[in-house]
C-alpha cells in the first residue's frame, strides 16, 4: 500500500502566513475534506517542537 506524506514548516514568514493559514493549506492540499468526515476518528503526527518555540510539548 502507497502512502503520501505532507510536509509543511509551521513558522510564519509574515502576519500574511500565519500557522493557521499554513495549516489550511495543508488540509486542503491533502484533500482532507473528502477523506475525513465529521466525527472520524484521525491522528495526526505533529512535531514536539523545541523548547522555548511556541510549538513545544513538554
Amino acid at each position: 500500500m502507497e502512502s503520501e506524506v505532507y510536509l509543511a514548516r509551521v513558522r510564519a514568514r509574515s502576519i500574511e502566513e500565519s500557522k493557521t493559514a499554513k495549516i489550511g493549506r495543508l488540509f486542503d492540499a491533502a484533500g482532507l475534506d473528502r477523506l475525513v468526515r465529521e466525527r472520524d476518528l484521525t491522528a495526526i503526527k505533529v512535531h514536539f517542537g523545541e523548547l522555548g518555540n511556541d510549538s513545544f510539548v513538554p
